[in-house]
């Protein structure tokens, strides 16, 4: 409904090709130089917001028109469009994306501070595979937001999601890989294969439904991390219970929002129980560690007494 001094927009997101968009026959806008892509370079992007006349945002039935072409993508048919406040159209993506930014800076700091404690204790391989999935989040992050402020032309929108859809196959091998490291299960490696076979098979089957296909690997990686921390929990390994109950709020966050917020938010929890896990193992190697230096502290002193006390005999006759 119309408020007093409200202009209203129409949000154009995911939509292919370059056109010329009208609202009740009247020219509101124009993304690219349809029916000229032979002879221009790439121009137009594939989400943009539109301005409605405040005269035509009445109350009411109205036609919204595009004179589209798919000159770069016969194939590309996808539509979508919805109408709300204009300013909120302009303001909210870059408000979002600016928060996903500082959430990705904190994966990006995590990646380097534990890639750096790697270097100095290269035994270490979960303190390496944690470092390289932060890395890739972060990426996978970017990659996604990137359209809001880079022009992306629908031809190349099948390179950005390649990319994504690479990025979320190899996070989807690490975090089982490293949740194995920590809770050890019999025929690991033979498991480890088989996973990662059905993970290609996922990735490929229904390749080019991009967004059907990141969700299905993303499942694929919680069930086959959940049935390791089940084991890791019967086993009593220390801090599979934690692990268990990150994935259960995943799978919470699953029901109630949609994909994009389930991927981000629900992969920073399972983060979290991997960030758990490593500060419990470096809780435990510290204590060892001290623990050593009394061992050796008392060993010393006890060969200083026996050293001592003869000749403190012989002083003393």
């Amino acid at each position: 409904n119309p408020v007093e001094f409200q202009t209203f927009g129409l949000d154009l997101g995911n939509t292919f090709g370059e056109f010329e968009i009208f609202w009740d026959g009247v020219l509101i806008g124009k993304n690219g130089n349809p029916g000229k892509e032979s002879s221009v370079d790439l121009t137009g992007k594939m989400w943009r917001s539109f301005k409605i006349p405040n005269h035509l945002s009445q109350k009411g039935e109205h036609i919204l028109m595009l004179k589209r072409s798919l000159f770069h993508g016969p194939q590309y048919k996808r539509l979508r469009a919805f109408v709300n406040d204009y300013d909120y159209l302009l303001e909210s993506p870059l408000v979002y994306t600016a928060f996903m930014h500082i959430f990705a800076g904190g994966f990006l700091l995590a990646a380097l501070y534990f890639f750096f404690l790697f270097l100095g204790n290269k035994n270490e391989k979960p303190i390496l595979l944690f470092s390289i999935s932060c890395f890739l989040f972060f990426a996978l992050i970017l990659m996604e937001f990137v359209r809001t402020y880079i022009s992306i032309h629908y031809s190349q929108y099948q390179i950005r999601m390649e990319i994504i859809g690479y990025l979320t196959f190899f996070i989807a091998i690490l975090v089982p890989i490293y949740f194995s490291l920590q809770f050890p299960f019999p025929k690991r490696k033979v498991i480890l294969a088989l996973y990662t076979t059905f993970l290609i098979y996922v990735l490929y089957r229904n390749h080019l439904y991009y967004d059907e296909t990141s969700y299905n690997m993303a499942l694929t990686m919680w069930f086959f991390s959940f049935a390791i921390a089940v084991y890791g929990v019967y086993k009593k390994y220390k801090g599979a219970l934690i692990v268990l109950l990150a994935l259960l709020i995943c799978a919470f966050i699953n029901n109630i929002a949609y994909f994009d917020t389930t991927l981000f938010a629900g992969f920073g929890v399972i983060v979290l129980g991997m960030f758990y896990i490593l500060s419990i193992k470096a809780k435990e190697q510290r204590l060892a560690y001290e623990n050593s230096l009394v061992q050796s502290t008392r060993l010393r002193l006890e060969l200083l007494k026996k050293n001592i006390q003869p000749h403190f005999l012989m002083n003393t006759l």
